[in-house]
């Protein structure tokens, strides 16, 4: 009798032993499947947002690829959406458009007013060569911060919907300080639109073959005043140190120089 019970008592033991043992098992397979059910959730998350961001990136990438090949052809203006509104001509600067004297003649006596709505020649010269003479209406800029200047006027054109508007530059002879100051325009131009290239504020710029020497030479008529002063002319020595000095700096540190054969496209 008393080892029966004891042999009940025992089986008993043993079958709540094994429910216990099932119970933990399921607990165990019940947090596994939450576990799994988790990761599910956040892979499925994951893949929801990422998939649409990596198509956007890919779209983007294509427009971008797709503009570069517009822009490697030299028939468009640099944000691709027209063709140059100017005859252009060779020059020794490859990167850049030129044009000769007699276009920008042209320009000025209105023959190309069905197509540039708006255009400013800048004068790249030092101060004192301006004023011994410059193109009718040229504005004279010649420190790399004018950049910044030329940049704003964008903004307000913009505003009152000025249309088309083309840029030219030169200096005396149009073979370095004109460049260089395109260069430092694209550059800015194009930092500043990063976010939607190839757009630019200026797309349309041209530097004029031969500069002002060429210039007054075939047209002095179109001269404010009639006249020519050479940047190493002697009566203006010091001036050309110290227009040298504060043009050769860029926001009153960094040099000119290492931006002077960088362009971005």
């Amino acid at each position: 009798m008393g080892c029966s019970v004891y042999a009940r008592m025992g089986s008993t033991f043993h079958k709540l032993r094994l429910l216990s043992d099932v119970e933990e098992s399921q607990d165990v397979l019940d947090e596994a499947s939450a576990r799994n059910c988790k990761r599910a959730r956040q892979s499925s998350w994951k893949d929801a947002t990422v998939a649409p961001h990596k198509e956007e990136t890919n779209r983007e990438e294509e427009r971008i690829k797709s503009a570069v090949e517009i822009l490697n052809s030299s028939s468009v203006i640099a944000d691709g959406s027209a063709p140059f509104a100017l005859p252009c001509t060779s020059g020794n600067h490859n990167s850049q458009k030129y044009i000769t004297v007699d276009t920008l003649a042209r320009l000025i006596r209105g023959e190309f007013a069905d197509v540039v709505h708006h255009y400013v020649t800048i004068d790249c010269r030092y101060p004192y060569e301006y004023n011994g003479g410059h193109i009718r209406g040229a504005t004279n800029l010649y420190c790399a911060d004018s950049v910044d200047e030329i940049l704003s006027w964008k903004v307000h054109q913009t505003e009152n919907s000025l249309g088309r508007t083309v840029l030219i530059f030169h200096c005396e002879f149009s073979s370095q300080r004109a460049p260089t100051m395109m260069r430092l325009l694209r550059n800015a131009d194009r930092k500043r639109n990063l976010h939607c290239y190839p757009c630019l504020c200026y797309p349309e710029i041209y530097l004029l073959s031969g500069g002002y020497k060429v210039f007054f030479e075939k047209c002095p008529e179109l001269c404010e005043p009639s006249a020519y002063t050479p940047m190493n002319h002697p009566d203006f020595q010091e001036n050309l140190r110290l227009c040298r000095t504060r043009a050769t700096t860029w926001h009153g540190s960094e040099k000119l120089s290492k931006h002077k054969n960088s362009l971005i496209f």
